[in-house]
């Protein structure tokens, strides 16, 4: 491997430049996985806080549930475009399967919905 900075030769396992003391690339991509920037933060934090409403909606108002878990998966598209960190991508990975989640509930929760409503049309004019 080459040191980006001098161009020398240096191990494959160097942090840092023996002959000027730059960062090595790896260094640097290991540190970027490892941290968090506050762009990313506030991108999975605007994710993560729909995921509450979601779920609630998905139990007492379907519809509205199944629209705001649809928001979140579309904005989880968005957000994998950004080199994220893993921590980051492990929340949205989290996020994903949250919403994916309340869509489910919202939909059986219409389903039970409509069988109710038939069942009691049915019984009151039936």
């Amino acid at each position: 491997m080459f040191c980006e900075k001098c161009g020398k030769e240096i191990m494959d396992e160097a942090v840092i430049c023996p002959n000027c003391g730059c960062s090595t690339r790896k260094n640097n991509i290991q540190n970027n996985n490892a941290v968090q920037t506050s762009e990313e933060h506030n991108v999975i934090s605007s994710i993560s806080s729909l995921t509450l409403p979601a779920r609630v909606c998905a139990f007492l108002f379907p519809l509205i549930g199944m629209i705001i878990a649809g928001v979140g998966l579309s904005k989880i598209s968005s957000a994998k475009m950004l080199q994220l960190s893993a921590k980051g991508k492990y929340t949205l990975d989290q996020n994903k399967t949250n919403f994916t989640t309340s869509i489910i509930i919202a939909t059986v929760m219409m389903f039970f919905s409509i069988i109710i409503i038939t069942f009691s049309l049915l019984i009151a004019f039936g």
